[in-house]
C-alpha cells in the first residue's frame, strides 16, 4: 500500500478499453484478475474501472515504511523489505506523525459513523412505533 499526499500520475481505464502494456504486466507481476464488466450503482465508477496512480520517489525524499526488513542470503547482498505479519506493507512519501492522524481520524469516523447509522435506525424505528 502506498500513502501519499499527492500521486504523480493517475489513470483510469474503463473496461472495454485495452490495458498498456506497462500497466498489464503490472497487474500479471501483482497477480490481479482481469477487468470485468459487472452491476454497479448509477453514481458509482463503472464496473471494471481500473484506477492506477503512480509516485515516484527521488534520492534525497523522506519515505516512511512499515514493514520488516530481512537480512540478506548471501554476504553483500541488500537486505528485503516484507509486509509483517498479517498486515499490508506501506510505504509513505508522509511523516510518521501524519499517517497516525489520518489513520487514527479514520477509525474515529467509522465507529462515529456507525453509532450514527445505530441512532437514526432507533429514532426511526421509535418514531414509527410511537406513530
Amino acid at each position: 500500500m502506498v500513502e501519499t499526499s499527492e500521486f504523480d500520475t493517475d489513470t483510469e481505464i474503463p473496461p472495454e478499453k485495452s490495458t498498456p502494456s506497462r500497466l498489464a504486466t503490472l497487474e500479471q507481476r501483482a497477480s490481479l484478475d482481469s477487468p470485468t464488466e459487472g452491476w454497479s450503482l448509477p453514481f458509482s465508477r463503472d464496473g471494471g474501472t481500473r484506477n492506477y496512480r503512480e509516485v515516484t520517489v527521488d534520492t534525497g525524499d523522506t519515505v516512511t515504511v512499515y514493514g520488516r526488513v530481512d537480512a540478506a542470503d548471501r554476504p553483500g547482498a541488500a537486505p528485503t523489505v516484507s509486509p509483517p505479519e498479517g498486515d499490508a506493507l506501506l510505504v509513505s512519501t508522509l511523516p510518521p506523525d501524519d499517517l497516525v492522524r489520518r489513520y487514527r481520524w479514520s477509525y474515529w469516523r467509522g465507529f462515529y459513523g456507525l453509532l450514527g447509522v445505530i441512532l437514526l435506525i432507533g429514532a426511526f424505528a421509535g418514531t414509527i412505533a410511537y406513530i
